[in-house]
């Protein structure tokens, strides 16, 4: 990042640490929006920690203060917060959030989130968990998050680059905890597209065919691999995606697969007469 601003001119300004008088201008700040003030004692134990020179991790602090329901373990949660910096603090957030919700739901709605590729709509997340004892939790979840959430129109995403690692170490420490993930999202969006219909995938939402291949890649698993050739040579789902003014993304579909794909027999013997075909009539189909 540094080496690119520099070849393209830009001027570089360097945020330095947050000085002790900028710290504690911000605990003063922050804190009364909720009504609730440190006292003296309890301001310098959380200036004390030297994470704190971080304004984010200051800002994440004082956010879980404010939701901190005893006032009488104030001194205890503040002295908790650890000094290695935002990752820790944001697992420590995980583990908070674990407590105060089902901790299956916190998981599988993190882990989907994590492995999407533009974050997952509220819609989306709850026709996921409807498996999942305690299913009610995913809004207030949601609203306990929200601070550290990003949406994108219709589609929540991660925040803070930090809180998304803290998921990965959390929850998807094994590449099989990764692709299993993929895997369900691959077969939601699989099922989105209806193709064991009489018109598989006529009619087909424009997401389910954006996303469905991606998640099939990733899935990196034998049968996805042979399902993704499946899925990419059928007629009806090249022209859904057509439809949808998706070719070049459906050239791009074919390219990464052909490239990706650990042993090309996997996606079926119709592969290189499709992947001709798309080639060379891409210009036509729009």
């Amino acid at each position: 990042t540094m080496k690119t601003a520099d070849y393209r001119g830009w001027e570089i300004k360097r945020v330095e640490p947050l000085t002790p008088k900028d710290r504690l201008d911000i605990v003063r700040l922050i804190p009364s929006l909720a009504a609730k003030r440190l006292d003296d004692d309890q301001i310098k134990l959380l200036l004390d920690n030297p994470a704190t020179d971080n304004p984010l991790y200051l800002a994440v602090a004082i956010e879980e203060l404010r939701g901190f329901g005893s006032f009488e373990q104030l001194n205890k949660r503040i002295s908790e917060f650890p000094p290695d910096g935002l990752d820790a603090l944001f697992a420590q957030v995980l583990e908070q959030v674990e407590r105060e919700f089902a901790a299956p739901v916190v998981r599988k709605v993190l882990s989907l989130v994590a492995v999407s590729r533009q974050g997952m709509s509220e819609t989306e997340l709850k026709e996921l968990i409807t498996d999942i004892d305690r299913e009610e939790d995913l809004f207030p979840l949601l609203r306990r998050l929200l601070l550290y959430l990003l949406k994108r129109g219709q589609y929540v995403d991660f925040y803070h680059r930090n809180l998304f690692k803290a998921v990965r170490a959390h929850y998807l420490k094994k590449e099989d905890d990764v692709q299993v993930a993929h895997k369900e999202l691959a077969d939601y969006f699989y099922d989105k597209g209806s193709p064991n219909k009489d018109n598989p995938w006529k009619g087909t939402p424009k997401r389910s065919v954006s996303e469905l291949p991606y998640h099939l890649m990733e899935a990196d698993s034998v049968d996805e691999w042979m399902r993704l050739g499946k899925t990419l040579c059928s007629l009806e789902f090249v022209e859904a995606k057509v439809n949808h003014g998706m070719t070049y993304d459906l050239v791009r579909d074919f390219l990464e697969a052909e490239k990706r794909v650990p042993n090309p027999d996997l996606l079926g013997s119709a592969w290189i007469e499709w992947k001709q075909f798309v080639d060379l009539e891409a210009g036509n189909l729009d």
